[in-house]
């Protein structure tokens, strides 16, 4: 384990964020493509009395603009005014720039059109085959099981449940993943209505004892609401946090009790 203070501390190690707030926290509109890519390598860029080399801070977003097919008349134009998708690919060009082993994406194809979409997969797909790690944070179902060889589904900051594509999908073990899973739009349910996830979330800020998704949950037992579930192993490909994995036990010590 290792800790991280900083961005700059990250990228020493490798690992770059690309957030999901890209006009926000990601890009500076203003700036041109140029000067957004280079951005977080800018040292490499600064001759010895700190002035940009221009002529290689160019050379490199062109470079970009060709592998990731940055649709723009110029990388001197400013990055607001390309659109979503394009913007998009100017994040991840700015940290693949930093040479990353690990790459976090947190919602990159959220609010671009789908053939952006498209492209932006198939950005990941490669990148992915040549070695790099992709940690992809989205609350896509359909983007999951598309790209994704292992989920962890996460609640309230806590693991539920952790396994490859196919135990998650189709073999649940967490009341909150079943409760995801039912939500998604099925071909064959036609105008039948979804199930939505009853409750309320979580109060990040009083979090309960026992397990965050107990009070939302129509089977919870006693102990799911005073005692926070280990996790069990259900298969060499599945791991789960839930009470209910273990219920015949769990009922017949409180009975015992």
């Amino acid at each position: 384990p290792v800790t991280i203070g900083s961005p700059r501390a990250a990228m020493e190690l490798g690992i770059a964020y690309s957030t999901e707030d890209r006009r926000q926290l990601g890009l500076v509109l203003p700036l041109s493509i140029t000067s957004n890519i280079t951005l977080p390598s800018l040292p490499r860029f600064l001759s010895k009395t700190g002035l940009v080399k221009r002529q290689a801070e160019r050379a490199t977003a062109e470079e970009f603009k060709d592998r990731l097919r940055i649709r723009t008349p110029s990388v001197d134009a400013p990055t607001g005014s390309l659109s979503g998708g394009n913007q998009q690919k100017v994040v991840i060009s700015k940290w693949l720039e930093t040479n990353p082993q690990v790459l976090i994406l947190d919602e990159p194809t959220r609010g671009i059109d789908g053939g952006a979409k498209v492209e932006v997969h198939q950005l990941i797909d490669e990148l992915a085959s040549r070695g790099m790690a992709i940690i992809m944070i989205t609350h896509d179902l359909g983007v999951i099981a598309e790209m994704c060889d292992e989920i962890i589904v996460m609640y309230a900051g806590r693991v539920c449940e952790r396994g490859t594509a196919d135990e998650i999908f189709y073999n649940p073990r967490h009341e909150y993943t079943k409760g995801l899973l039912r939500s998604i739009p099925k071909l064959e349910q036609g105008k039948e209505k979804l199930t939505p996830i009853g409750g309320s979330p979580v109060d990040l800020l009083n979090m309960p004892k026992g397990c965050a998704f107990a009070a939302r949950g129509d089977q919870a037992m006693k102990v799911c609401l005073t005692q926070q579930p280990e996790e069990l192993v259900i298969n060499e490909n599945h791991r789960a946090s839930c009470w209910l994995n273990v219920r015949d036990q769990v009922e017949g010590g409180q009975a015992n009790g």
